[in-house]
């Protein structure tokens, strides 16, 4: 799971030097490539392959991140390389799919939770623990939950 500052994000990383936050696309690819790089891990922890399957957007827009994530596989992320993400980007309409559903509800429940808004703190209380941790100190953050910009880069 990625959850992207959008208001502290452009200010941490400047626009006008990083690509992170200049476009509603380019938020999307990046919080693409945290989630493949959490993905990667968790198969590596694993030992398995899989493969990510994302809500459709657009036709045009759902090219192009097809695309960036075929580059991500090819060359791999700043920071690793995504050798168990076995397919390309799978995208399809989440009213057909109870998969994506789910993910979208706990991508909600998670969302509010860190922003602190309704019901959401309790329902992050009780998916927290089915997130990934790190096998050798069972940290979630930066494993199972991706927070960006890092809190530690925050003012």
């Amino acid at each position: 799971m990625t959850v992207l500052d959008l208001d502290r994000g452009p200010a941490v990383f400047p626009t006008s030097e990083y690509a992170y936050f200049r476009s509603p696309e380019d938020v999307y690819a990046t919080a693409l490539m945290f989630l493949a790089e959490r993905f990667q891990h968790l198969l590596g922890d694993r030992d398995d392959l899989g493969l990510i399957v994302v809500d459709s957007r657009f036709r045009e827009i759902d090219g192009r991140l097809r695309r960036f994530f075929g580059d991500l596989q090819e060359r791999g992320t700043p920071y690793m390389r995504l050798g168990r993400i076995v397919e390309g980007l799978f995208l399809g309409p989440s009213q057909y799919s109870i998969g994506l559903q789910c993910a979208d509800l706990v991508v909600a429940a998670t969302a509010a939770g860190e922003r602190g808004v309704g019901q959401g703190r309790g329902y992050f209380r009780k998916l927290e623990p089915l997130f990934g941790r790190h096998p050798l100190t069972g940290e979630l953050d930066g494993v199972g939950l991706k927070r960006f910009p890092d809190p530690e880069e925050r003012e």
